[in-house]
């Protein structure tokens, strides 16, 4: 063979070789540019796991600071049902005994006035002196429950 056709295949060959060296140069900057994007997009997922698990975090936090307050909110909500209950009933109490040691009479007297008067809330007994009962005169006779030595309750009669 000639040196020549061998020179020409040997600058073939060089063409070609350059040829596929600028390809692949340029297939080089589109790996590239798709390598920095995804890392890119690899980042920003990274970052967002990262923020939901401070968020989850914080949720849990939260939550558990939440049972915490709402289990002492429930025990002091028990305490306080217990104290209403207890004073609900000391109030049963001494709404059934309020009438119980004033005299017969009184008690029959406001039952007798509560049956004329139903929508009356109270009746008082007082005891005046001679100098007390005017007879309308001056009508500056002041009487207030407080002076009252029996008030017999409807609700309780």
């Amino acid at each position: 063979m000639d040196n020549r056709i061998l020179w020409d295949i040997i600058d073939g060959l060089r063409d070609k070789n350059a040829e596929l060296k600028a390809e692949n140069k340029r297939l080089q900057v589109i790996i590239d540019k798709g390598i920095n994007e995804l890392q890119a997009v690899n980042n920003e997922y990274a970052d967002g796991l990262l923020k939901i698990k401070e968020l989850k975090a914080e949720l849990n936090k939260v939550k558990k600071g939440n049972i915490d307050t709402i289990m002492d909110v429930g025990l002091k909500n028990e305490t306080l049902q217990h104290e209403i209950f207890k004073l609900e009933a000391d109030i049963k109490e001494l709404k059934e005994n309020s009438n119980k040691h004033y005299p017969k009479e009184y008690q029959a007297e406001a039952e007798e006035y509560f049956e004329h008067n139903p929508k009356s809330k109270y009746v008082a007994f007082y005891m005046l002196s001679e100098y007390d009962v005017r007879d309308g005169e001056g009508g500056d006779l002041m009487l207030y429950k407080d002076d009252a030595i029996a008030i017999i309750d409807n609700d309780n009669i």
